[in-house]
């Protein structure tokens, strides 16, 4: 009864709003959204305080946007503290009227048969795309005390929402969720009760929606596990690496299992027998094996298996395990692998085969929101701004009627996502470049969507099978169970990311020997090289760090650096002024084992006529050992390597200057001398007690005091580094929209 019930409500719910498209959306949308309230059994907003400080669930949340060009107004058409922000989207037919106050948000016209619709050949939806816009803005301008919301929906009124998250609680990457396939969601979808529970869950527990959190439980239970069957391998003296190839094999077996790779339970019936008859195991599992590395008949299975062929089941050697081992492995593969988490699997796989680590299973690992801070402000944060171009250069030749030239936009830009490499070149297990690759897929379902609003199915045929993949993903590291790990992590990830947003299995063979991840040590010697793919000539400075960090000077010329006694000897103490520009020098052996004790001549500012003129003697031995100096090699040759044999015109003429005297940096290392300025009017003298202050952050110039508080600093356990390839202008330092403090 409450079944029927529920359903005739529905129906009722749809019939009321489907079809309501027009210009009355923005005047609807309140009774839209509180019916769809009731509808799903939810409370109903709170009424909107004049304070706004306890707006935590109300209707038109007012909000103060910070810009450049000014502070203004705003306000949020539905929000919930900690859940959502969510913005109505009002759309109007040619020749209807505008609402007041709405001409910031929608100024395109789209006719009503180009709306999106599932399958329908349309015009990109502007409207819904700048709706998206402004809740991004909305949401970076609550207060700091209410935090990033997960969750950001846009609402077409008597047409459907789109779902955004980003649980990584830093709101810089609010992706299509759950997925591309997914994350409209339609009225006559609300007829599905799991759609409705989804919504639920958004106003309610979005915590709970997490896939981070949702998976964290079972992958911990599969690890320990694992961590029974290494231990007794282990005891019977079989080689760590050798063990865990094994267990890879066979977690990938369960996994292929489980997304229709391999028929339905079929290696969990073979461990079902295995586990009555343990002397069956190492040849019927072994068996199978040898099938999916070549893809043919599987005696095991009485069927002929799809070709997985890559690197793992090129050794097909099973292992003999007893019988309480193999009901381990039947344990494990009864999880559902769908929800196996790889950016965590990785570690704890790593832990359960490693007997140090065996005891402390799960109890240290790098949660998921940490590594996505990481991966958003590396990798994902330019690639976003050059989607946000590319977005805005489409949309004008969209609104010119060029719909050819937007998709080529568009198509020429998730060319340029597929071909950006990143390398970790300490990967570990993969966490960092299994989160990179998610990521980049979910920014991919946004350009796979607007090549779809742009051209229809015919556009995306036209891509072919060409998109992310774990070819794009690099890593070194030194450890090679943990370098075999990371490759498993990023196949398992790409494939639970393919069968969610395509269904169908991929192409055979399932699996590439990309060889991406190399098992060698990240510290380059004589003859390294990054062949594997990396072009290092290509990286760009980050444009985040201009007036923050500096590689500081380069003197390219030894004869710059004295000793005390030299020093001495070209007029230290006796000519005046000359002890400004000897100066203490350091390089990195002379910070971390006994400093040499020299100084080093810097003659900036200072034109060829000055030195001349006022230090003689300096101008004679940087003449000497500097402009024109010849050495003698061990073969008894002369080598030509001062500044006359320069291949640089600017080395050749200033020749009495540092290579690189970084005059960018030198106001932040020094403070006027009671002499004042000299040459160029930089300032010279004794180093300045106040702290470098880059632009635009908060830093005390003042010294600390005598009582300090410290906090205790963070300890990763390893370091990471993220080179990107092919991506424009680098993260951070731009102009932003600020949050309200």
């Amino acid at each position: 009864m409450g079944e029927a019930k529920n359903t005739e409500a529905v129906e009722a719910f749809i019939r009321r709003w489907q079809g309501r498209e027009g210009g009355q959306e923005r005047a609807n949308y309140v009774s839209f959204l509180n019916e769809l309230i009731a509808l799903l059994g939810l409370p109903p907003p709170d009424p909107a305080d004049a304070t706004h400080e306890h707006n935590d669930y109300v209707f038109e949340r007012a909000v103060r946007k910070h810009r450049d060009e000014g502070d203004s107004q705003g306000r949020i058409d539905l929000y919930k503290k900690n859940s959502f922000v969510l913005e109505a989207k009002q759309s109007r037919l040619k020749g209807s009227k505008k609402i007041p106050g709405q001409n910031d948000l929608f100024t395109a016209e789209i006719p009503e048969d180009s709306r999106g619709r599932r399958g329908a050949d349309r015009a990109w939806d502007v409207l819904m795309l700048n709706a998206k816009r402004q809740a991004e803005e909305y949401a970076r301008a609550l207060p700091t005390s209410h935090g990033w919301p997960p969750f950001i929906l846009i609402c077409d009124v008597g047409h459907c929402i789109e779902v955004y998250a980003d649980f990584s609680g830093q709101g810089k990457n609010y992706t299509q969720f759950p997925d591309r396939q997914t994350f409209r969601i339609y009225l006559e979808d609300l007829r599905n009760e799991d759609v409705r529970d989804r919504l639920r869950k958004i106003w309610l527990d979005p915590a709970s929606l997490d896939p981070a959190q949702q998976s964290a439980k079972v992958t911990r239970d599969i690890a320990k596990r694992l961590a029974q069957v290494s231990l007794a391998l282990e005891k019977k003296n079989y080689p760590a690496q050798d063990v865990a190839m094994f267990l890879m094999r066979c977690l990938f077996t369960m996994f292929a299992e489980d997304v229709g790779l391999l028929p339905e339970k079929s290696f969990k019936e073979v461990l079902e027998e295995c586990e009555k008859n343990p002397d069956a195991f190492t040849h019927d599992v072994g068996q199978l094996w040898e099938a999916m590395d070549l893809g043919t008949w599987a005696h095991v299975l009485k069927t002929k298996v799809k070709k997985f062929n890559g690197e793992f089941f090129r050794n097909r050697a099973a292992l003999p395990l007893g019988r309480e081992e193999i009901g381990e492995l039947r344990q494990a593969a009864s999880y559902t692998w769908k929800e196996v988490d790889p950016s965590i699997f990785g570690t704890l796989l790593e832990q359960a085969l490693d007997p140090e680590e065996r005891d402390r299973l799960g109890a240290h690992y790098t949660p998921r929101a940490y590594v996505e801070r990481l991966v958003v402000a590396t990798v994902i944060e330019p690639l976003r701004e050059d989607w946000r171009n590319v977005q805005a250069t489409a949309e004008t030749k969209r609104a010119s009627g060029d719909l050819k030239g937007a998709a080529a936009e568009v198509r020429v830009f998730h060319e340029k996502l597929c071909e950006t490499r990143v390398l970790d070149p300490a990967c570990g297990t993969g966490n960092f470049l299994y989160v990179s690759l998610e990521l980049m897929k979910r920014l991919e379902g946004e350009v796979l969507e607007a090549l779809l609003d742009l051209g229809g199915q015919e556009a995306l045929r036209g891509l072919g099978s060409h998109s992310v993949d774990p070819h794009q993903f690099l890593g070194l590291e030194i450890n090679p169970r943990a370098a075999a790990i990371a490759e498993l992590v990023l196949w398992i990830g790409y494939l639970q990311w393919h069968f969610r947003t395509k269904g169908a299995a991929p192409e055979e063979p399932i699996l590439r020997a990309f060889r991406n991840i190399q098992v060698k040590n990240a510290v380059l010697t004589w003859d390294s090289d990054l062949t594997i793919g990396v072009d290092v000539t290509a990286a760009k400075a980050l444009e985040a760090n201009e007036g923050v960090s500096s590689p500081g000077v380069k003197l390219h010329g030894a004869g710059f650096i004295v000793s005390r006694l030299e020093a001495e000897h070209l007029g230290l103490g006796k000519r005046p002024g000359l002890e400004k520009h000897l100066r203490e020098y350091r390089h990195g052996r002379d910070l971390t084992s006994r400093p040499r004790g020299v100084l080093v001549i810097d003659l900036f500012g200072l034109r060829e006529d000055e030195v001349r003129r006022q230090f003689p003697e300096v101008y004679q031995h940087v003449k000497l050992e500097v402009k024109e100096k010849i050495a003698i090699n061990s073969k008894g040759e002369q080598e030509f390597i001062g500044r006359d044999w320069n291949n640089r015109e600017s080395y050749k003429e200033k020749w009495w200057i540092f290579g690189e005297p970084r005059e960018e940096l030198r106001p932040a290392l020094f403070r006027p001398s009671p002499a004042g300025l000299i040459g160029s009017d930089l300032p010279v003298g004794l180093p300045s007690r106040k702290p470098v202050q880059p632009p635009l952050k908060k830093y005390s110039g003042f010294p600390k005091t005598q009582i300090t508080l410290y906090l205790s600093p963070s300890r990763p356990e390893r370091g990471a580094l993220a080179i990107v390839t092919n991506v424009g202008a680098g993260c951070g330092g731009r102009g932003s929209v600020r949050r309200d403090t």
